[in-house]
């Protein structure tokens, strides 16, 4: 494994742990309830989903949240606080900081300016 190659066995749990995640968007998502129900320490888990998907699994996790949210605004599918809910967060301001930080602007201006939506489909 100094190799920075994983073990099938260990490529198999890490992509049952990228569908938990995957699945449980919605939910808190704390890294060391995960790395305890797939048997890892935090700091393996944290390490073989990197080797694995060249991704930190806080990142992983932040790009799939933020891209999805921008997906359902863009869509307008439902209220900014359904969608922060939506993706995990429990509260709307801090949704829409992390959703400014990560894109730039605010989602209220993606639900409010047509020409913006428009230019990303």
């Amino acid at each position: 494994m100094q190799n920075r190659m994983l073990l099938m066995a260990d490529q198999l749990r890490i992509g049952e742990v990228k569908e938990y995640i995957d699945q449980h968007l919605s939910e808190e998502l704390p890294l060391k309830k995960i790395a305890t129900k797939f048997n890892y320490t935090l700091w393996t888990l944290k390490r073989h989903f990197k080797i694995r998907y060249a991704v930190s699994i806080s990142k992983y996790i932040l790009e799939i949240r933020m891209e999805g949210a921008l997906i359902m605004l863009i869509n307008r599918q439902a209220s900014i606080v359904e969608i922060a809910e939506m993706v995990g967060y429990n509260n709307v301001s801090s949704f829409s900081h992390t959703f400014r930080k990560y894109f730039g602007k605010a989602p209220t201006i993606y639900m409010a300016n047509d020409e913006l939506v428009h230019k990303l489909k």
